[in-house]
């Protein structure tokens, strides 16, 4: 058989149910059986179980729910405890048990999975003043984690979260200052100085974290960051471990992938499950150790029942690949998809489908459209069945499906873009009156504002680039549209939607969500932004800390390592050489994080084989880049790369 041709490129990147039961642990490989082995019970722990079985201590059941919550920083690892003492704590009032408890109910771990239990657990949290507890509100609203994404309310948690986060820092609880330290705001202490001062305190997170800045930071001193790295990864955090591993993996004086390895094996030994996903992977594409299946799935499955959902997808995966039992695909596909992956959902909807249960497909594709898949959403379109409240603006879903001859999906979309033109008449209205209360009611409390060409050297500076627009900027922002002429340029068919357009000859992408305006973006054909401040990023990246999405080229010419041809296993290339379409095409969305590691691959497009999807996405998270810089800072970034393999 001879390869006709092998590609890889890169497209634009802006982008009664069924409950399976626990499961005896299987016997894993020796090296990995011995890291599930490798926690202690401290007296500390130990004090704190007998305070709050024999004395009712409160503070004593948080900490041992703490102590046994995912088994990190070499403490044992037991969900079902950590849930016992967690759920005492929060009967007592104490917000962080209650907290700790959310999380058992979101992820399933110790206790029957329960977004509404742990929406309830969360809520007592945040109340008690614990910014944790606002936070996984903020990020379960905002991601759709097993409730309607409504982006308003997950702003408002997440401010509730960073308040409280920094009050307990600046007071007696330095410990929460490394949270704070993830937004702050004017007139606050920097995240460095949020970090520092948890440091001060001997709070490993903050020490870490400041060395961190050193090993990415242009300026900073790596090899002094790294000396002082290693003595925290042998004291048993394995966030220091982790760091170490990528400075390590960094084409520089200091690189080393075998000791990179070994760092990263020791996370996971320490309780990381991302590490462990890692670890697993290396075994899998032979990075550095032998390929050994069987070790890496050892990896995947204690990464699995640790909280990672990727290790549940791999796992699912790989029992597939393997032809083993539906009922094992489904039950592991299913723990992925209730941790949030929607690659897991997917495939575990596929299974539902094969099998004619429809009721189990409606309630998972539900769940899975709400977290962002547009796979299962379609399956919703296709059943007219009523969309959730999703992270897509449903008339471009809709618009998608009708492109693909769905009848219902036609029938839906007239009157949703009748109301697309009336909010985007109501705002050229607004902008003509200068009433500002008008347009607060046409758009979200934060608007991105990106790429708008403005002559007036006031307007240019305060809305050109990109800019997070919030009610205090309405009226300069009304001001400054007025001089664009702005007019609705009606849709031409039912098939497209209006937009706005402005002179001088632009057009606006105006980007809504349940009828509310969240983006306003010049269109790529429209002349370009007149002044950026030096203080924003041109690559689409907003002041919030929300991944850029950059030109693939850009982020390309950074890729340091990794694999580019990726092709398909023996099988799919057989079973490919005798269909009568002998050509795969797949993208997939990859984000990076501020350290040049992977951080995330989601399929966009399947290239209709789950193996060679499997084969892709993990050998993807083995690349690595140097930092993505905005304003000499690193920031993180995220982009498309489509793959096509044919044969004949």
């Amino acid at each position: 058989m001879r390869r006709r041709g092998f590609a890889v490129f890169v497209l634009s990147g802006a982008f009664g149910c069924h409950m399976w039961p626990a499961h005896a642990v299987q016997a894993l490989p020796e090296e990995v059986a011995e890291a599930g082995n490798a926690g202690r019970i401290d007296p500390e722990t130990t004090a704190a179980e007998h305070a709050c079985e024999d004395q009712h201590d409160v503070h004593a059941c948080t900490q041992a729910a703490e102590r046994y919550w995912k088994g990190k920083n070499g403490h044992v690892f037991d969900p079902g405890k950590s849930f016992r003492y967690a759920a005492g704590g929060c009967a007592g009032g104490d917000g962080l048990a209650c907290a700790i408890l959310g999380e058992h109910y979101q992820n399933g771990l110790g206790t029957a999975w329960s977004p509404t239990k742990a929406i309830d657990s969360y809520e007592r949290s945040c109340s008690a003043g614990t910014g944790s507890g606002c936070f996984a509100l903020g990020a379960m609203y905002a991601h759709g984690y097993g409730v309607d994404v409504d982006r308003a309310t997950a702003k408002a948690y997440d401010n509730r979260a960073h308040e409280q986060w920094l009050s307990a820092c600046l007071g007696t609880e330095p410990r929460w200052c490394t949270h704070a330290a993830r937004s702050t705001r004017e007139g606050e202490p920097t995240a460095h100085e949020l970090d520092q001062r948890a440091c001060d305190h001997g709070v490993a997170d903050g020490c870490i974290a400041v060395l961190h800045e050193q090993l990415t930071h242009p300026a900073g001193s790596r090899n002094a960051a790294m000396r002082e790295l290693d003595p925290w990864c042998r004291r048993g955090q394995p966030a220091a471990c982790k760091e170490l591993a990528s400075a390590y993996e960094l084409p520089d004086g200091f690189q080393d992938s075998r000791r990179a390895g070994e760092l990263t094996r020791q996370a996971c030994l320490l309780g990381d499950s991302d590490a462990c996903v890692s670890a697993g992977l290396m075994h899998e594409i032979e990075r550095d150790v032998p390929k050994d299946d069987a070790v890496a799935r050892g990896y995947f499955r204690r990464a699995c029942e640790h909280g990672a959902s990727r290790g549940c997808l791999y796992l699912a995966q790989d029992t597939f690949v393997a032809g083993g039992s539906e009922h094992e695909i489904a039950r592991l596909a299913q723990r992925g998809c209730e941790m949030g992956n929607t690659n897991a959902c997917d495939m575990l909807i596929q299974f539902f489908i094969a099998v004619h249960d429809e009721t189990a497909v409606m309630r998972w594709a539900t769940e899975a459209c709400r977290m962002g898949s547009r796979t299962a959403c379609q399956r919703l379109i296709e059943r007219d069945a009523e969309l959730p409240k999703t992270v897509y603006d449903p008339v471009m879903l809709y618009h998608d499906a009708c492109k693909a001859k769905i009848r219902s999906a036609c029938l839906r979309l007239p009157p949703l873009v009748q109301a697309e033109d009336d909010v985007l008449r109501g705002v050229v209205a607004a902008v003509a009156k200068q009433d500002t209360a008008a347009f607060a009611k046409l758009v979200a409390g934060e608007i991105d504002v990106r790429g708008l060409r403005f002559d007036d050297p006031d307007c240019a500076t305060k809305f050109s680039g990109t800019v997070a627009l919030t009610a205090a900027q309405h009226p300069g922002f009304l001001r400054c549209l007025a001089k664009l002429a702005m007019h609705v340029d009606p849709a031409p068919d039912y098939l497209s939607t209006p937009s706005l357009a402005y002179e001088p000859g632009g057009t606006l992408v105006v980007e809504m969500l349940d009828g509310v305006v969240q983006r306003i973006q010049a269109s790529p054909s429209s002349p370009s932004p007149r002044q950026v401040p030096s203080s924003v990023s041109p690559m689409g990246g907003d002041p919030s800390g929300v991944p850029r999405n950059v030109a693939p080229k850009i982020l390309e010419a950074l890729r340091i390592t990794g694999q580019k041809a990726i092709y398909p296993d023996p099988d799919t290339r057989k079973a490919l050489a005798a269909s009568s379409h002998p050509r795969l095409v797949g993208s997939f969305k990859v984000c990076i994080t501020t350290r040049g590691s992977v951080e995330s691959v989601a399929v966009m497009r399947s290239t209709g084989s789950i193996s060679y999807d499997r084969k892709i996405e993990r050998t993807m998270y083995a690349w690595k880049y140097r930092p993505f810089l905005v304003d000499g800072e690193p920031v993180n970034t995220c982009t498309a790369v489509t793959f096509i393999y044919s044969q004949r």
